[in-house]
């Protein structure tokens, strides 16, 4: 596991019933990317594709109220 102080890039997601908003930004808070996955089978596969470039990344989930699904993963 990657300790808060190896992490190189911070994504903010806001976790939504269909779709997902997400904002990567580097160390010094400059976005680097920007995207919107659908919650499907094919936009998890477009998160993992999309991260890949980001092994150090750190994530946050925005949600209101959680999602059984999410409650499920945490």
């Amino acid at each position: 596991m990657t300790t808060h102080h190896e992490l190189t890039h911070f994504a903010g997601f806001d976790w939504a019933k269909d779709h997902h908003d997400i904002v990567i930004v580097n160390s010094q808070g400059r976005i680097v990317s920007e995207f919107r996955i659908e919650h499907s089978l094919t936009g998890w596969r477009q998160w993992k594709e999309k991260i890949a470039a980001f092994p150090h990344l750190g994530v946050a989930i925005e949600t209101n109220p959680p999602s059984p699904a999410l409650r499920t993963a945490l």
